[in-house]
């Protein structure tokens, strides 16, 4: 089975930038966007591309929305969990900054 990913805000730029590409390369992909409209938007534009995509509502600032999108698909398999973040989010400092990072969690 492909792994599973998920990309928070996935729904546009970036974020989507990095779905497709993973997509591309196999994996399955889970569309983490806070506005419902993008992520069913995305995720039928990964379909149509014939990634294996699924839209999941999630808010970034929410820990427990942020906890489960992959168990959220029924059937997720192994999870694979790159991060694009594109919009601010606070440091250790509690200051805000901008950009994207990558994350990819440690094997169950």
């Amino acid at each position: 089975m492909s792994p599973l990913t998920v990309v928070t805000g996935a729904g546009r730029g970036l974020g989507l930038a990095i779905a497709e590409r993973l997509g591309a390369d196999g994996h399955r992909i889970v569309v983490a966007e806070l506005r419902p409209e993008l992520a069913v938007k995305a995720e039928k534009q990964l379909r149509h591309r014939g990634v294996e995509a699924h839209a999941v509502v999630t808010d970034i600032s929410d820990k427990d929305s942020v906890a489960t999108p992959a168990e959220r698909v029924s059937g997720a398999g192994r999870r694979h969990c790159p991060r694009s973040t594109t919009r601010p989010s606070p440091t250790a400092s509690g200051e805000t900054r901008s950009g994207s990072s990558t994350r990819t969690p440690s094997p169950e």
